[in-house]
C-alpha cells in the first residue's frame, strides 16, 4: 500500500514553545481511513495544521504525497495544498453566499475554469 503520510519522531509545538505532539511516529496508507479522537487540548488540531503546512514542524520530519513538510518551499507548500482536503469543525464557509457558490470558490483559486467549478457543484 502507498503510504501517503509518514511521521518520524514527529514534534509540534506553538510559538510559547510548550511542546504539543512529541516524537510522534505512524503512518497513513492510501486505503486507509483514519479518525482522530482525543480530549481537547490534546493536540488533534495542531496535528491536523502540520498536514497542510499551517504550523511548522519542531522537530522530526513529516512528509504528506511525497512532500517532505520540513523547510518546504511556498511553491511546494502551495502545491502540496492543492491536493490536500481539509474540513475545519467551523468549515469556514462564506455565510452570505449559497453552498453553490462556497464550493466554487476553492476551485476557482485553484486555477479551475468557472465551467469545471460549477460541473463539480453540479456533481455534487
Amino acid at each position: 500500500m502507498d503510504k501517503v503520510i509518514i511521521a518520524k519522531d514527529l514534534s509540534l509545538a506553538y510559538s510559547n514553545n510548550e511542546t504539543i505532539i512529541n516524537k510522534a511516529n505512524f503512518s497513513i496508507s492510501s486505503a486507509d481511513f483514519v479518525f482522530i479522537t482525543g480530549a481537547s487540548g490534546s493536540g488533534k488540531s495542531t496535528l491536523l495544521k502540520s498536514l497542510f503546512g499551517a504550523l511548522k514542524l519542531k522537530q522530526g520530519s513529516l512528509v504528506v504525497g511525497g512532500v517532505e513538510l520540513n523547510n518546504i518551499s511556498r511553491s511546494k507548500l502551495n502545491f502540496l495544498r492543492r491536493h490536500v482536503g481539509i474540513v475545519f469543525q467551523d468549515y469556514k464557509l462564506v455565510k452570505e453566499w449559497s453552498i453553490d457558490k462556497n464550493i466554487m470558490l476553492p476551485l476557482l483559486i485553484n486555477g479551475y475554469v468557472k465551467s469545471v467549478a460549477q460541473n463539480q457543484v453540479d456533481k455534487l
